[in-house]
């Protein structure tokens, strides 16, 4: 069994210093991220700016969560009272977009984390439908700390045809506000586009980019300082062969990373992420075991995976990717 590679160990130290933060422990977050092996590391500097900010604020931090708290209350309770109330509310219910909790939709969202060397995080997530929303209202798919609503929109996708492409559409959720390229969306939603910037908030929006026209998946690249989940960019992936998602260098894959000219190819089929390339493929510190051109991982993950592409001859290193399981706080 080799050493875990360094990559894998500086996404552990920001996993848990971000899971530190979350947990109102800054202190606990900023002596992870002090690692010497975090030394000019992007998202470690974020993560500590964070922290930092969290430290001077101590007394508002539960203020502030409290609040948020007890608006998810009164949205819940207008939801289940089913009163219009007072026209122009916040807490109009009983909208047919009104999305149920997780626990009680059909069909939920399977999602995944996945780091890629030099690429950084992605979200992965996979449904036909997927909800958009505050991290703290616990039912968006996607959740967000930004200035969006609990359950704020729904992506949908009706796949791809013999004859139409995939079709991507945004609706708002209640009275939730939504951009497309400057223009508000109305209540029939919009069909996204490749290119499209969306807005659902001052501090919350993405660039929709469907890359690979072969491919029914896209990429949500996050502006405006957002994150979901930790992550600066969101790929919808569509089951099978159609919405195959490709790594690599070209300007059509949906993840860019220095592959060379092995990209890796990656699919949702049953339950099950296949990861394929052209170059040797294992799961990392698996010395003695062959390497192949497939590898499989369940999806969800029960836990960390990680895996090394290409031999790393004459001292080069092997490419690094985790696939790593979504913890709900």
């Amino acid at each position: 069994m080799s050493p875990v590679p360094a990559f894998f160990q500086r996404l552990w130290l920001v996993s848990a210093a971000r899971k530190a933060l979350a947990a109102g422990r800054p202190r606990a977050a900023i002596e992870l991220l002090d690692d010497p092996r975090l030394v000019e590391h992007e998202r470690a500097e974020r993560l500590r700016a964070r922290a930092l900010e969290a430290m001077r604020r101590p007394r508002e931090g539960p203020k502030a969560d409290r609040a948020s708290e007890i608006l998810s209350l009164l949205r819940g309770l207008a939801e289940r009272m089913g009163s219009g109330g007072a026209s122009g509310s916040a807490f109009v219910s009983g909208s047919a977009n009104t999305p149920p909790a997780p626990s009680q939709r059909q069909g939920a969202a399977v999602r995944f984390l996945l780091a890629v060397d030099d690429a950084g995080a992605f979200v992965g997530a996979i449904g036909p439908k997927l909800v958009i929303g505050h991290s703290r209202g616990g039912r968006a798919d996607l959740p967000f700390l930004a200035d969006v609503a609990p359950d704020h929109a729904l992506l949908r996708t009706s796949g791809p045809s013999f004859h139409d492409g995939a079709s991507w559409r945004i609706e708002a959720l209640g009275t939730s506000r939504i951009e497309v390229d400057g223009e508000a969306v109305s209540s029939d939603g919009r069909v996204l586009t490749h290119g499209d910037r969306v807005l659902l908030a001052h501090n919350c929006g993405f660039r929709f980019l469907l890359p690979d026209p072969a491919s029914a998946s896209a990429v949500l690249e996050l502006e405006g300082g957002a994150e979901c989940l930790g992550a600066h960019s969101i790929l919808l992936v569509v089951p099978g062969a159609v919405g195959r998602v490709r790594m690599g260098e070209r300007h059509h894959h949906h993840v860019r990373a220095p592959l060379g000219e092995h990209p890796v190819e990656l699919r949702y089929e049953a339950g099950k992420l296949r990861l394929s390339s052209e170059a040797p493929i294992r799961f990392a510190g698996e010395v003695d075991g062959a390497a192949s051109e497939e590898l499989v991982v369940a999806c969800p993950p029960p836990e960390p995976r990680h895996i090394s592409i290409g031999e790393g001859p004459s001292g080069q290193r092997p490419f690094g990717i985790a696939i790593l399981p979504v913890e709900v706080e």
